[in-house]
């Protein structure tokens, strides 16, 4: 049996974390039915809000042509946050973009995570904690056309404990994801 000595949880453990469904799905079916991004934004709010989490992020780019690709950004993190990130350029170093430019697994990121990230993506780890921005996960959305895009569910740097919620997420939110993007 596999065991994760960091945490000590193990196979039986997770597979009761993530059977659990922490993310309402009638909450999650409601993003398929939503027709402005208002709407939108609202019902993945919602989502996370059922799971016990308190941030959404989703960011995609979405290709119009070979050549030419438009952004969209949903978010509820405070306001602060989104200004710092775009000044300080974080998306060069945003872990969590990075992977999910190259992986199509999720990325749960906490204080545990980030003690072996290089010393740039620590500095804007922390800084994202001095915002208000906690642990969270990042699920990957790539399509088949080139598009590329982020969802993430973060919880305030206030918190403690959230690693029953992120994991209860885990399959919660790859559902949410296929129906945000």
């Amino acid at each position: 049996m596999f065991i994760d000595t960091r945490a000590n949880v193990t196979a039986d453990t997770m597979f009761v974390h993530l059977t659990s469904a922490k993310m309402s799905i009638d909450s999650i079916f409601k993003i398929n039915d939503c027709r402005t991004e208002d709407e939108v934004r609202d019902a993945i709010c919602n989502a996370a809000y059922t799971a016990g989490l308190d941030y959404f992020h989703y960011m995609g780019d979405f290709y119009l042509d070979r050549h030419n690709r438009i952004r969209k950004m949903l978010t509820n993190f405070p306001k602060e946050w989104i200004e710092r990130y775009a000044a300080c350029e974080y998306e060069k170093v945003d872990p969590a973009l990075e992977h999910a430019f190259s992986h199509v697994t999720p990325l749960i990121w906490s204080n545990f995570c980030i003690r072996n990230e290089p010393s740039e993506q620590q500095r804007y780890l922390n800084d994202a904690r001095q915002h208000g921005i906690g642990n969270g996960i990042s699920f990957p959305i790539q399509t088949r056309n080139g598009d590329n895009a982020i969802l993430s569910f973060a919880n305030t740097a206030s918190r403690s404990n959230t690693d029953d919620i992120l994991l209860g997420t885990l399959a919660g939110g790859s559902l949410a994801e296929t129906f945000v993007h």
